[in-house]
Order: C-alpha cells, then sequence, then structure tokens
C-alpha cells in the first residue's frame, strides 16, 4: 500500500511507535520505496488556449456574476470590478467580497466562490452527505464541461471530504445545563478531487479540483486546476561510444538511498544543534509520487514527510507539538522542470507544503 495515501489511523499507529522508540533513543523507521517500471517517464501538459469570452461569460455566470461592461461599471444591479495581472482575469463584486471569479489565461487555473452572505450568523444549512456531495459534485463537473477526460493511466480519486464549521450561539434555556454552551454545526462541505497516475499519486499546484456545496447541495465555489496530458515519448540519445548508431538511453535517476541522504544532508544544514539520530528521526516516511507543476509537466519526485515541530520545540523528537511538513526531492538528475525542495532557502523559514491528497 502506498504509505503516502495511508489512512489517517495508520499514520497514527506508526507515529505512536515512532514515539515509543524516540523515548529512549530517536530512530528513523523510514523505509525505501519501491521503484515501478517506467517511473521515469515525464508527462507533458498539453498546451494552454485562451478561454473564449464565450466561456469566461459562462463561468462568470456559475460564480454569479455578470460579464464585466467595464471597470467598476455597474451591469444589472451589480457593480463588479475586473482587473488583469498579467494573463490573470480577476472579477470582484465589491459589495460582497466571498463573490470573485479568477481566470489564468496561460493555464487555465479557474477559481470562484458565490456569494455567501446567506451562511452569515445562525442560518443552519441543509448540507448532502458524503456520497450524495460527490455525486452532486459529479454531476456538475460534468453538465459544465469541467469534468477531465482521462486516459488510460490516470484517475481521478476524492482526496478528502471536509467540511467548514459554524456556530450558533445558546439560547436560554435551551438544554439544561447547557446554556452558555454554543451550538456548532457545518456551514458548507468541501470535497477535493485529485489525479493518480499508474497508481500513484499527483501533488503540487496542479491537478487539482475543489467543488463547494452549501445549502440544498448548491455550488457555492469551485477551484479547478487540472490539464491533459500528452503521451509520454521515450528519448533516443546517441550513444557516446558510437557517433553512427542511436540507442535508447534512458534518463539519470536518483535512487531512494541518494535521495534519503541528500534529505539528512538537508536537515544537518537546517538543524546544526542535532544529533544524527534526531534529524534522521524527523524523516517519518519517503514515498513516490508524480509532481504537477501547472506550467509544463508532470514529473516523478520523492515524497518526504517530516515531523519539524517536536525537533524545533525541545531537544528530542519527542518534545513539544507535532509539525508534520511535507517536502518533494526530483527523481530525474535532470529534472524538466525545478522543484522546491526543503532547505532551498537557507536561513530562511521554509513555507508550508502543500499536503495533498490526505
Amino acid at each position: 500500500m502506498n504509505k503516502f495515501i495511508a489512512t489517517y489511523q495508520g499514520h497514527l499507529g506508526k507515529a505512536a511507535c515512532i514515539a515509543a522508540l524516540a523515548s529512549v533513543h530517536p530512530v528513523s523507521a523510514v523505509e525505501l520505496p519501491t521503484l515501478p517500471d517506467n517511473f521515469h517517464v515525464v508527462y507533458r501538459l498539453s498546451p494552454s488556449t485562451p478561454a473564449p469570452k464565450a466561456e469566461v461569460d459562462l463561468l462568470l455566470g456559475l460564480a454569479g456574476l455578470p460579464s464585466p461592461q467595464g471597470l467598476g461599471q455597474t451591469v444589472g444591479v451589480t457593480a463588479t470590478v475586473s482587473r488583469i495581472f498579467g494573463k490573470e482575469q480577476f472579477v470582484v463584486n465589491p459589495l460582497r467580497p466571498t463573490n470573485f471569479f479568477s481566470l489564468d489565461q496561460s493555464n487555465r487555473a479557474m477559481s470562484f466562490s458565490r456569494d455567501l452572505k446567506r451562511y452569515e450568523g445562525d442560518f443552519e444549512p441543509v448540507l448532502p452527505d458524503e456520497d450524495e456531495a460527490e455525486q452532486i459534485a459529479k454531476e456538475y463537473l460534468t453538465e459544465n464541461e469541467l469534468m477531465p477526460e482521462l486516459r488510460q493511466e490516470e484517475a481521478m480519486v476524492t482526496a478528502a471530504v471536509q467540511t467548514v464549521a459554524g456556530a450558533r450561539p445558546a439560547v436560554k434555556g435551551r438544554a439544561p445545563g447547557k446554556d452558555d454552551q454554543p451550538v456548532a454545526f457545518d456551514k458548507l462541505k468541501v470535497l477535493t478531487f485529485t489525479r493518480k497516475i499508474n497508481g500513484l499519486p499527483v501533488v503540487g499546484p496542479g491537478s487539482k479540483i475543489v467543488v463547494t456545496l452549501g445549502d440544498g447541495g448548491d455550488v457555492e465555489g469551485l477551484i479547478h486546476r487540472w490539464r491533459s496530458f500528452t503521451p509520454p515519448v521515450t528519448t533516443a540519445a546517441k550513444s557516446a561510444r558510437s557517433s553512427t548508431k542511436a540507442t535508447t538511453r534512458l534518463p539519470e535517476t536518483i535512487t531512494p538511498q541518494a535521495a534519503l541522504t541528500g534529505m539528512k544532508a538537508r536537515l544537518a544544514t537546517q538543524f546544526p544543534n542535532k544529533s544524527d539520530a534526531q534529524r534522521e528521526a524527523m524523516i517519518q516516511d519517503m514515498d513516490l509520487a508524480y509532481y504537477d507543476s501547472n506550467v509544463g509537466a508532470i514529473q516523478p519526485v520523492y515524497v518526504f514527510r517530516l515531523d519539524l515541530g517536536s525537533n524545533i520545540a525541545g531537544p528530542s523528537p519527542t518534545t513539544g507539538p507535532r509539525e508534520d511538513y511535507v517536502t518533494f526531492a526530483p527523481y530525474l538528475k535532470v529534472a524538466p522542470e525545478a522543484i522546491y525542495v526543503f532547505g532551498d532557502l537557507p536561513n530562511s523559514p521554509a513555507p508550508r507544503a502543500q499536503t495533498q491528497p490526505n
């Protein structure tokens, strides 16, 4: 089973084992991943063409915004403000800040949120259950031609179903002995869909669709960063020993052991006051995935799950709260695109890495 997408209970069990061992002596329980065939393949993202005005107007309609006729011009009863940042168009309803639309014409990354004013206060919506929510979201994507067309080697999976919580103030006499306790309930349901290629998760900015559902299953928001890719091509290179005959040569790769050694070296640079055993215990998991930059390629990478919080807070990996951090390292020696790896910015706090899929 892929450890990176293991169940939360499984991670808790592993964390408990690591903590128990580290209380005696910090140890690393990292297992080197097994490399599948053709893991070296790079999937090139299909070129994006600018969305025509008719399509933009349709997307604006889904966001509950009229098509802007000019900067700040009143259209119907709503005044929308449109801005262009490079190739990104941003439209917002200044009277309702939650009501916006964004489209990047360079890669078709799109997001919107409808007016959420009705969810303010103690309004308690009727939300669909998880199965209904997934069905509603997929039907919505299909009806609006936003559902990805999948190739044989890929799949779209439901990575997470989360809720946005709200609270209703307590009412005197509502419940005996609980008059001063607010009543919590769910305001919105958020579904995250991600991609798998050859059974491995795809991480990074791309290959994500996030659908926000509200009262009665209404779609209140959407993030769509999913591009198709072209069939992989195996390149042929001339052998260094022969100038007349071309031979197929696979790209040079980084072995799991070399990648693990490299991550330990980065930790040694970032935490010079820790012992080797303590730094090694920071590495909780190592696995394989593909990284979608949403720019030009989907490439194979190593995934490391680090526990930074407990090591920063105290002298041993069992002191202080846990702070899981996920970072990536390239598998190809000559990567098609640069990716951020923990420690790339010495003497600066590392930014929060994305952790999808959960």
